[in-house]
């Protein structure tokens, strides 16, 4: 058997995962994800969250729009997500914004879902 060589080996991008519940999302959850990219030299971070936390009855408002109330002034938002709270095949929102990530062309990507479980697999597909 003859082996080929393979000298164009592709070096591996390194992106961080956070996942939590982030209610609210705040200014120490981007410290950690700062942190964590310079410590572990990631070259992103996605955040996955939990869409309800198990230690509230209710959220006071949307969490998707109040992720981006809080930062607006800091970032600029790409929505590829749903507008509203049905069910959805989520693979189909994961992979456009982990791409966004993988490929540089946001600085990291928010995720928000039920357990937050399927979509950090998903994501983590990515390089």
């Amino acid at each position: 058997m003859v082996k080929p060589e393979n000298n164009l080996k592709q070096k591996k991008t390194k992106i961080g995962i956070l996942g939590g519940t982030f209610d609210p999302a705040h200014k120490g959850h981007l410290e950690i994800s700062k942190q964590a990219k310079k410590i572990l030299e990631l070259k992103n971070i996605i955040w996955a969250i939990t869409k309800q936390n198990p230690f509230k009855n209710t959220s006071k408002t949307d969490l998707k729009n109040r992720i981006i109330k809080e930062y607006a002034d800091q970032f600029t938002f790409v929505n590829h997500g749903t507008d509203d709270s049905s069910s959805v095949d989520y693979p189909d929102y994961v992979h456009p914004v982990a791409l966004d990530v993988e490929k540089g062309t946001a600085a990291f990507g928010i995720l928000i879902c039920g357990s937050a479980n399927g979509v950090c697999m998903t994501a983590n597909k990515h390089q």
